[in-house]
């Protein structure tokens, strides 16, 4: 059945056209591969055109409000693509276009739109039985045609497991450490409310038995798919390891991304918030199909628009979270239960139940496929490339304490140390220190800048010093960056037993041409209302947080800042080029961290990195004399 309440309140009688295609929408008939059509807004759609009012009333039934831009894929053979434009926040200075899309199909051949793609109805319920079907046949062709994967079949057990025995009463936690066998494991969002932890308190008695009863909806439905694919034991964050035993978690957190890498399946609940919110089950009629009736003459049939996710919290919660990515960073196979389709990834493909749009466009999927490949790579700058787009992906997403950030990402982190055996400085490489410096934070047009968290986090040069989402300006396998610094020392002082966790503190002593400027801000709050002047030159200059004055020293704002417009002397110093890697040095950019004060002076001079500067002069540092200095 597909969704009657999105059908139009009365069917369409289009009259097609059948001698000549529309000029707007040509029909929806597929065009060369690149071709794409594009329509300015649904007010350009002809009422005269059945194809126009196809479009128009599918937006009319999906688009969450009026579009500014269409633009439709036609495939020979595939669903029709539409992806529309629209305007968040019109006549603000913080507007932006936000993307959404659907797909137009068929279910039967269609007599109207000659080549449209044809897809099975939609499911509107995720079913146990359906999806362990479909997981068994995934599995099968993984297991016998896939030799990547071949090699993941049974592993050591991790230090604890649950095993789910063959009724509720036989679930209990099992240390059968390095046993080889095969194990599932759980990639799942805790939400707000926390589900059954084993503690201290209560570990003896969990060794003995789990109540079924006691354990959220989330694991009761893992635990009965595992028993379907008849397998014995699943690992679940929040139960197999000792949550308030601080030395564990650093130990077990160390190893959690061997542990996602060699269990035979990543059950992903992406449709779940917290644990008590089931995946399997009724899907959110957002997702169901419009059902769009098209008639020419006495021929009349049914075509159907189904809404693609756009945006990663439109995927599940669980897309948005940080730990969870190097869970999908690390698996060699996955189920992810989304809000709107079924999809296996494993080191070979990706597969959907039914249908998505782009296999390999979601940041959401391929992640396991990229340290498969990386450990056989010959070239070291693809592994730092590499590094850095991970960092990118993670970035965007959210932790619930701030102080997770680097632990986080630790697991990844060792694994690239094991491919690069280069020394790791919260959340940087030495060897790659150079280009991991030209970091910067991403952001949307006027958007506000965010403020430094009171907890230490990172020294101020690494990216992870800052709230939300930074970007590398520098790759590798496309560009030549030119350092002109050099580090005499670099340190990190990690803060537990892990030596890829957290940190509380660290320092760069770098050797480079310093040079002084004054810093100009007309609006803390804002990043385009920064600007660094020069003799010769002025710059525009994006720091990666709010910046306030404090006693003549220009430090990153820490929580409720009372941010005023000042301007202030600020050291610059010069790290670097970077131009095409063919050559072509008429786009070479110059880069330089901006430096203000450290607070935490104590008695020789420290700096700390407020931002990064680049621009295509570096006139600034022309006669800028060589200078030590610190940054932490």
């Amino acid at each position: 059945m597909e969704n009657s309440a999105h059908q139009p309140a009365a069917e369409l009688d289009a009259l097609v056209n059948a001698t000549q295609s529309c000029p707007i929408c040509r029909d929806l008939l597929p065009g060369d591969e690149d071709d794409e059509l594009n329509i300015i807004g649904t007010q350009s759609l002809r009422d005269d055109c059945g194809y126009c009012r196809i479009l128009k009333s599918a937006m009319n039934s999906l688009a969450d409000g009026p579009t500014t831009q269409i633009f439709v894929h036609s495939k020979e053979g595939g669903p029709i693509s539409v992806e529309y434009f629209s305007e968040k926040n019109p006549g603000s200075e913080d507007s932006y276009a936000s993307k959404a899309g659907f797909i137009i199909y068929s279910h039967d051949k269609s007599r109207l739109i000659p080549d449209l793609g044809m897809l099975s109805a939609y499911p509107e319920s995720t079913e146990l039985d359906a999806s362990v079907n479909f997981v068994n046949a995934q599995m099968s062709e993984c297991s016998t045609k896939h030799e990547p994967c071949k090699k993941q079949l049974e592993s050591p057990l991790p230090t604890r497991v649950v095993s789910v025995g063959s009724s509720d009463a036989d679930i209990r936690l099992v240390e059968l450490k390095n046993v080889p066998a095969r194990y599932v494991t759980l990639s799942h969002c805790w939400g707000r409310k926390q589900p059954l932890r084993t503690i201290i308190a209560n570990f003896e008695d969990m060794k003995k038995s789990i109540d079924a009863n006691s354990l959220p909806i989330v694991f009761q439905q893992a635990i009965w798919i595992v028993r379907m694919l008849k397998i014995d034991y699943i690992w679940i964050d929040s139960l197999c390891i000792i949550q308030d035993s601080q030395s564990d978690w650093e130990l077990e957190s160390l190893q959690m991304c061997d542990y996602y890498e060699n269990s035979f399946l990543t059950i992903s609940t992406a449709t779940s918030p917290n644990s008590t919110i089931p995946f399997l089950g009724p899907r959110d009629k957002r997702w169901w199909p419009a059902k769009l009736n098209l008639t020419n003459g006495s021929s009349n049939e049914d075509v159907y628009a189904q809404r693609i996710p756009s945006e990663p919290e439109e995927e599940g919660i669980l897309f948005t979270r940080a730990w969870t990515w190097q869970e999908a960073a690390m698996s060699s196979r996955t189920v992810y239960f989304t809000p709107s389709e079924l999809i296996w990834e494993c080191l070979e493909h990706v597969v959907p139940q039914r249908y998505i749009p782009d296999l390999e466009a979601s940041e959401r999927l391929g992640f396991s496929k990229v340290f498969s490949t990386s450990s056989d790579a010959n070239i070291m700058n693809y592994v730092w490339d590499m590094w850095d787009d991970l960092v990118t992906c993670w970035s965007r997403r959210h932790l619930t304490f701030v102080t997770d950030k680097l632990p986080a990402l630790s697991g990844v982190a060792s694994r690239v140390h094991k491919i690069t055996k280069s020394r790791y400085l919260a959340g940087m490489w030495e060897d790659n220190l150079g280009i991991e410096l030209c970091w910067a934070r991403a952001y949307r047009g006027y958007q506000d800048l965010p403020t430094l968290s009171t907890q230490y986090v990172a020294p101020s040069w690494s990216w992870a010093s800052i709230h939300g989402a930074v970007k590398s300006l520098v790759e590798r396998t496309i560009s030549t960056f030119e350092p002109s610094f050099t580090i005499i020392e670099a340190s990190s002082n990690v803060s537990g037993l892990n030596p890829f966790g957290g940190v509380t503190a660290g320092h760069l002593l770098m050797r480079g041409q310093i040079a002084e400027a004054m810093l100009t801000c007309d609006d803390p709050q804002t990043s385009v209302y920064y600007k660094i002047s020069g003799p010769t030159d002025k710059w525009e200059f994006s720091p990666d947080s709010i910046l306030v004055l404090n006693n003549g020293n220009v430090l990153r704002a820490k929580q409720d800042p009372k941010p005023s417009k000042f301007t202030a002397k600020i050291h610059c110093l010069y790290i670097g080029s970077r131009y095409s890697a063919r050559g072509d040095e008429s786009d070479r950019e110059f880069f330089m961290l901006v430096l203000g004060q450290s607070e935490n002076a104590d008695g020789d001079k420290s700096f700390c990195c407020i931002g990064l500067a680049y621009s295509q002069s570096n006139l600034l540092f022309k006669g800028a004399p060589v200078l030590d200095v610190k940054v932490v």
